[in-house]
């Protein structure tokens, strides 16, 4: 900035420019005479004679501790103990070539590496020697016979990087300290997730419960530490058992959160608070899924502040009758097995509870025969990913389904994940996995 264009012009050719105009050099002295250097061990390596005690002396009398190291060797050695900032190194004096060295002494991986000064004293440094040394690492370099304006310019610079590298070395222990506390934030949180994962696996009390003939059970597998998806059972009364498959928008601790609230308008616990229960003459019985999941919409719709909406399937079974009774409210459609293993999708519908504002629902109602069984399975099963990047689907579903028509129980559900896992060529799943099973018990 600011070159003459003749001196531009030299100093684009040389790569190098080691004159100060003599307009600046009146100025430079006062400034560089008080200057305090950030610096104070300096080692002269390999540097000859007369010349040696006057760049010593003249160091010295800058306030700075000075050492000397006759061969490279001995530097290398005496730099880990003394810990220089400063290396002045005799360019052609060395036991070893100048850039082999300054590439041995850049490997040592020093706690503070030094600027490196390169000269050739009693003699100037042709101008290839000074190009070589910049090139192979030295950050600046020194005429044979230094004037005190030049030492002083020279270590200015040096003091000047250092100083910069000080701040750089503060910034950086900022930086870390801070990493340090998001770390400790971090496992805190990741703890409280995974009591939050306890919390939730602990809604499944029962993950196989029975009346009857008939048997429910559940899978509940989170993608993360807690997802959006809950199944559940609750008893009725001796003649009814109530059943349910959620899957909340979302993923994560407010999805885990909202499945929580639901969880509570299902409780098995106290039938009084269960929006799937009604009282009649005092006695507990089923009530209309359908008209419980209106309820449960329009709770969600009024009373609720959340931007989350769910999918669910709500029923009961009567064990004696076999028949089972359900509403759909957006969820994958229920899977129908047959005896023989055949599988079949009973495609009903519904709005997804938390969307419109007076969604209405409908009931299905279907008769179990000897050896069929009901599967509810969320979206987490469909959507899979499989290695050419299509969804397993229904279809798929369904092979996986056929497969295992011989396990039962919960050792089915642990099997369809398993297979999945086999189908999508992955371990961990991008959803939840959820599922509910309900079949009879076979009578001799």
């Amino acid at each position: 900035i600011g070159s003459s264009p003749v001196n531009a012009a030299r100093c684009t050719r040389a790569r190098t420019c080691s004159r100060v105009p003599n307009v600046m050099q009146g100025k430079l002295k006062p400034a560089l005479a008080k200057a305090k250097f950030a610096i104070s061990r300096v080692l002269l390596i390999g540097q000859l004679g007369a010349n040696a005690g006057a760049l010593g002396a003249a160091l010295g009398a800058r306030g700075l501790q000075v050492r000397a190291a006759r061969t490279a060797h001995d530097a290398l050695a005496m730099a880990q103990g003394f810990a220089p900032q400063v290396v002045i190194v005799h360019w052609q004096a060395l036991d070893v070539v100048g850039p082999k060295f300054l590439r041995m002494l850049l490997d040592e991986k020093l706690a503070e590496m030094p600027f490196i000064i390169a000269n050739a004293a009693p003699l100037e440094m042709s101008l290839s020697e000074r190009e070589e040394a910049l090139l192979s690492g030295a950050d600046a370099t020194l005429s044979a016979e230094p004037k005190s304006s030049e030492l002083d310019a020279v270590l200015a610079v040096a003091s000047r990087q250092k100083g910069r590298a000080a701040a750089s070395d503060e910034r950086l222990r900022r930086i870390l300290s801070r990493l340090n506390e998001v770390q400790e934030r971090f496992d805190s949180l990741d703890s409280d997730l995974s009591e939050a994962k306890k919390l939730q696996q602990s809604l499944l009390r029962d993950r196989q419960i029975s009346l009857g003939d008939a048997q429910i059970s559940l899978l509940l597998r989170s993608s993360g530490h807690v997802g959006g998806d809950l199944v559940g059972h609750f008893p009725i009364s001796d003649e009814a058992l109530g059943f349910y498959a959620i899957d909340v928008s979302g993923h994560g601790v407010s999805s885990a959160l909202m499945t929580a609230r639901l969880a509570g308008y299902l409780s098995g616990s106290n039938p009084h608070q269960n929006l799937a229960i009604e009282m009649k003459a005092g006695a507990a019985c089923p009530r209309s899924p359908a008209d419980a999941i209106t309820d449960l919409n329009a709770l969600v719709m009024e009373d609720l502040e959340t931007d989350h909406y769910f999918t669910m399937i709500l029923g009961y079974v009567l064990p004696a009758q076999r028949k089972v009774v359900f509403a759909q409210a957006g969820h994958p459609h229920p899977a129908r097995q047959a005896a023989g293993g055949r599988t079949e999708f009973i495609v009903v519908g519904g709005l997804p509870v938390g969307l419109i504002p007076g969604a209405e629902y409908a009931e299905t109602e279907i008769t179990l025969a000897p050896g069929e069984r009901l599967i509810l399975l969320s979206d987490g099963f469909t959507e899979a990913t499989l290695p050419d990047q299509s969804f397993l689907g229904e279809p798929g579903l369904a092979k996986l389904l056929d497969a295992s028509r011989d396990q039962t129980g919960t050792t089915l559900l642990e099997t369809l994940v398993w297979d999945l896992a086999q189908a999508t060529g992955e371990d961990t799943f991008q959803d939840d996995l959820s599922g509910v099973l309900l079949e009879f018990t076979e009578k001799p």
